[in-house]
């Protein structure tokens, strides 16, 4: 569990923010006080769009649901083989 961790603060968050921090250091000669507001604004719009897209790929459905004619036993079926294949 904690390595699982040390790679989503690596990956979500380490990696981003010295990526930004890096980008900004290019610019004109800015202080590191702005260097790390820039990169960590950047950083929390990256962690955003992130996570909006993990949430649309764990909601939108990969097949198509039971027809109208289906049971409601068959729509709550439907439901958890979706939550179960994602």
């Amino acid at each position: 569990m904690a390595l699982y961790s040390i790679i989503l603060f690596c990956v979500f968050l380490w990696i981003p923010f010295v990526y930004f921090y890096y980008e900004e250091k290019d610019d004109n000669n800015t202080s590191k006080c702005s260097q790390v507001k820039n990169a960590l604004k950047y950083t929390v719009g990256f962690v955003i769009v992130c996570v909006v897209l993990l949430l649309i790929g764990a909601f939108v459905p990969l097949q198509a649901p039971p027809g109208q004619n289906s049971t409601q036993w068959e729509k709550v079926q439907y439901l958890f083989e979706e939550l179960g294949s994602s």
